[in-house]
């Protein structure tokens, strides 16, 4: 029980905001992660590290974090080691997967990126070819990068903009991948993680409750 008491505390001082300003947050979450729900990301055959084509729609009977990037862009770059700390937390359920896209990049820079910051998942390349086609479904570019989706099964969005730090919104995005392999779209596993958050840290007992904290147990970030 202290170990559980200790791992809220740690969540608690990323969750200050977040707690405090509880309503706020879900009100803006409901527009931030539901914009795209329902699309369908488009098939497409994109290049991997080493030259082999990947279609798409092999990831059709998964759950994906599907990571939009650029070689220039900085933001993308510092959310590496919060991609490659889901990937490791998450490796032992092989239907989540981790997909990285780079886009608008040069090739020969994309793979020197994700070599030098070791960036686990699959990595594919998005050719300017692609680009437009991409962009004009998924709208990434008016986002800005980089831009985080969760897809349900047969490539459909479930949510986006989700973030996918080291702290608490890389905990988050977990929670909501593993939701997302039950069909739960984002917003809703938001509204029930601040429910089960708050729940745990008044000691409330319950099913749920307890599953929650051993999913905290499991999977926050030690500090």
């Amino acid at each position: 029980m202290m170990k559980i008491l200790r791992l809220c505390f740690v969540l608690s001082l990323s969750f200050f905001t977040f707690c405090s300003c509880k309503t706020l947050l879900i009100n803006h979450a409901v527009n931030k992660f539901n914009k795209k729900n329902g699309l369908e990301v488009p098939q497409m055959a994109l290049e991997d590290l080493s030259g082999k084509i990947v279609q798409l729609s092999d990831f059709d009977d998964n759950t994906v974090l599907l990571n939009s990037w650029g070689t220039w862009c900085k933001p993308c770059i510092n959310e590496m080691p919060g991609i490659n700390m889901i990937a490791a937390k998450l490796k032992e359920n092989p239907k989540i997967i981790v997909l990285n896209i780079g886009v608008d990049s040069k090739k020969e820079e994309w793979k020197k990126v994700v070599e030098r910051e070791k960036l686990s998942g699959v990595n594919l390349f998005l050719p300017d070819s692609l680009y437009k086609k991409y962009m004009d479904v998924l709208h990434v570019d008016m986002e800005g990068l980089p831009y985080n989706i969760i897809l349900g099964k047969g490539r459909k969005v479930l949510g986006g903009g989700m973030g996918v730090d080291l702290g608490s919104e890389g905990t988050i995005a977990m929670y909501m991948l593993l939701q997302a392999e039950k069909g739960i779209d984002a917003t809703a596993s938001l509204k029930q993680f601040i429910k089960l958050y708050n729940d745990a840290g008044k000691n409330k007992s319950g099913v749920e409750v307890e599953n929650f904290k051993l999913f905290l147990e499991k999977y926050v970030q030690k500090i």
